[in-house]
């Protein structure tokens, strides 16, 4: 068949590379209140199809990230929250197949 289908699950690992305030020279734990996480834990779930076009595969799909640690806390005044990152992505590639 020239479409093949799949799925994927697991975990991930994310690591902080920056974190800017807009409109600031600061970074965001140089706000008051404000408190990053360097590190980030959570899960992908996705899905897509690869279609064979000869030496060629075309490959596309959609995922989920959903993240369970904190990686970031509020703090000012009487308001006190936190928040977890979650990402939805489409994506689209093409390889060469090599070998048989």
């Amino acid at each position: 068949l020239p479409l093949a289908p799949h799925v994927y699950a697991g975990p991930y690992l994310g690591l902080q590379v920056d974190c800017t305030v807009q409109g600031s020279r600061g970074e965001c734990n140089d706000v008051p209140g404000v408190n990053t996480k360097t590190v980030d834990v959570g899960g992908i779930a996705g899905g897509g199809v690869d279609l064979s076009l000869g030496g060629l595969v075309f490959t596309a799909g959609a995922r989920y990230e959903f993240g369970v640690s904190k990686v970031v806390e509020f703090n000012s005044s009487n308001v006190r929250e936190s928040a977890r990152n979650g990402t939805f992505a489409l994506y689209a590639g093409l390889s060469v197949k090599l070998g048989r």
